[in-house]
Parts: C-alpha cells; structure tokens; sequence
C-alpha cells in the first residue's frame, strides 16, 4: 500500500500566514459564539465534487437495501455458514460473512475498511491507498475510495496539518519548544506530515511529538511508519487509555520534562459521549499553559452514514459543527478574545462539510 502522494498534502510553512484562500463567509452561531466556515483553500488541493457521485449515491441506496433484505432472508438460525461472530464497538455479535460481493466480496481494500471499521486500520488504508484506477479490482477500489466521506477524511488530514503547522511556528517562535500530544490514530499521518514540514524548514530539532492509543497493533503500526519516516529522533509512541487524561501527562512529564503545549485529537470524538467530551476537552484545557493550542474534530450529519452503518458496519457519533461549537464552548473554548476567559475557538470545515476540525487557543 503506497503512501498518499507529498502534493496532496502540499503546504509550505512559510505560507500558512497569508496564504490565499477562497472561503464561504465566516458565521457567528447564536448560542455561543463560537464561528465556523468551509475552507477551499487553493493551496491544500482539497478533494471535491466528482463526476460520478450520482452513481456512487444511487449504488449506495440499493446496496443497503440489499444488505437489509439479505439479513432477513438469510438468518443465522438457518444459514449459520454465512455469518461470523465479530467485536464492534466493544460489543461481540453476529454478522454477514460478506455484505456485498462487490464491496468487501472482491475488494480486498473494502473488506479491510469493513473488517476494521472505525479504527486505525481503516483510516490508514483511505489515507494511503494507491489511487490507481487501471484494472477491474483497482477500478472497483478507486470507486469506494472516493466517496464522499473517503474524501472528507483526507481533506480533514490536510486541514489538521495546516492548522497544526500554524501551531508549531507560532510556539516554536515564541517559546523556542514544541511538545505534542497526539492522542489515539485519526491524524496521526497529518502529525507525521506537520513534523516533516517543520523540520524541512528549520535546523532546530527541538520539537517532541508523543503519540498514544490504547490499541496494540495501532502502537505498533505508528512505531513503524516513525522509523520509517526517520523521525524516531523527535517521535514516541505509548499504549495507554487515553481518557485517564493525568496519566497521559505524567508519561508526557516524564519523557519531555514539560506538559504539551499542544493537543491533538481529532477524529476521537466521533466515538464518545457528550459529557465524555466536554471532560476530556476541559481537563485538555486546564492543563494547558497560556497560548497553548487544542486541535480536534468532529463528524457531520450526511447523506452517506447510512451506507456506512449497514454496508460496512462503520458506526460513529453525528454531530453538527454548531454542537460541535457548544462543545468547545462548555469546555471553556470561546469565539470571542474579548469573553471574560479568552481561549479562542474556530470551527473550519472541509469543502465536503462532513468533517469539522476545531481550532482552539488557550
């Protein structure tokens, strides 16, 4: 599986500040100030429209009311040979051996993003794949790796690398150190690529990136990718809950001498409570120092999920970027440096607007 071509994530650290952007005009949402725009940043090369996104929706329609009808006609108590128990979300159960034949019947890319849905497997395989097309099977793959919400993730990478190399100059400037925390896999590539640009374009090495999940084989694969990406200088890795937020800084403490200055986690809380959210995002701010920075992201409402939830069992939390907003805004990120405890928050959406990442400054 071949990287993610370098264009496609193409910023330069010397443009962040002042680049060009063509953007949907900024809002302020009533209950909490907090304001949210679709970027459509010439530079980051977003992935948009396409021509066959007709197709790939009306496709999508009959294959979940296949997958539906077939889990009725073909019931485990009679056709035990065509189901499997698996684990999702924690939960054991009884599913389809095979959804659909041309979903993750043939595709051996498809059956990986079913088989490890909402996890770093199947984040890894849409952000990596090799986009060939040439080939009845690769043709097939290139068809379910552009659909909407494929796109939206990588766009959502990109977003997070920008945003996250904005964050490195601004502290590497002030401060002269950088330590990360990068919390559970969702971005975990944007990271890598935020670090690649940072030390391109400085001699100074004195950033430290700490990267923690509770998933063995996620730990593993982030390990690798580091040694292989030459970064183990700046990088680590750690198997920890990453919920138990005090123990993630005390490992921090302990290896870097310093808290993070910065906190990333986006794409973890398409899977968590709300009050899990609001915890976890003030016990992130409180242990922040001033001028720290807190990037995250959320999922939107979209015309795709149901596809993902019936056909490939892909289950998240939906919420909308202004729930988003109150989110941040209950956790004490506010839209306005002029709030009586002025930690900023911005929410910018990819040009699908299926992903919403979170900007937020202490």
């Amino acid at each position: 599986m071949d990287a993610i071509p370098k264009q496609a994530i193409n910023i330069s650290p010397d443009k962040v500040v002042g680049m060009v952007h063509i953007t949907d005009e900024p809002y302020q949402t009533p209950e909490h100030g907090v304001p949210i725009r679709v970027d459509h940043n010439i530079d980051l090369h977003y992935e948009n429209k396409s021509m066959l996104d007709g197709l790939r929706f009306w496709v999508m329609n009959f294959l979940i009311w296949w997958v539906v009808a077939k889990k009725r006609l073909l019931p485990k108590t009679y056709f035990p040979f065509l189901w499997i128990e698996r684990e999702i979300k924690g939960k054991s159960g009884f599913y389809l051996k095979t959804n659909s034949f041309f979903v993750d019947g043939v595709s051996k890319i498809c059956r990986q993003i079913r088989e490890g849905a909402a996890t770093w497997l199947a984040l890894d395989v849409i952000i990596r794949s090799n986009f060939r097309w040439f080939g009845p099977i690769k043709l097939l793959n290139y068809f379910w790796l552009k659909i909407r919400n494929a796109r939206a993730v990588r766009n959502r990478n990109k977003i997070v690398a920008q945003q996250l190399v904005a964050a490195i100059e601004d502290l590497h400037s002030r401060t002269g150190r950088v330590i990360i925390a990068s919390i559970a896999h969702g971005s975990f590539e944007a990271v890598l690529t935020a670090c690649q640009l940072f030390i391109k374009s400085h001699s100074s090495r004195n950033i430290r990136v700490f990267f923690v999940d509770q998933n063995r084989q996620a730990i593993q694969h982030m390990a690798s990718r580091i040694d292989a990406e030459g970064l183990c200088e700046i990088c680590s890795t750690k198997r920890l809950v990453f919920l138990k937020w005090g123990s993630v800084l005390e490992c921090i403490q302990k290896e870097c001498g310093a808290l993070p200055n910065i906190v990333e986690m986006a794409g973890i809380f398409d899977h968590l409570n709300t009050d899990t959210i609001v915890d976890l995002s003030l016990n992130v701010r409180e242990q922040l120092p001033d001028g720290g920075h807190f990037i995250t992201a959320h999922v939107a409402p979209n015309e795709e999920a149901a596809f993902l939830e019936t056909v490939l069992e892909w289950y998240m939390n939906y919420r909308s970027p202004e729930e988003l907003g109150e989110l941040m805004s209950q956790a004490g990120f506010h839209g306005s440096p002029a709030h009586p405890h002025p930690s900023t928050c911005e929410i910018i959406g990819e040009p699908e607007k299926i992903h919403y990442v979170a900007v937020c400054r202490k």
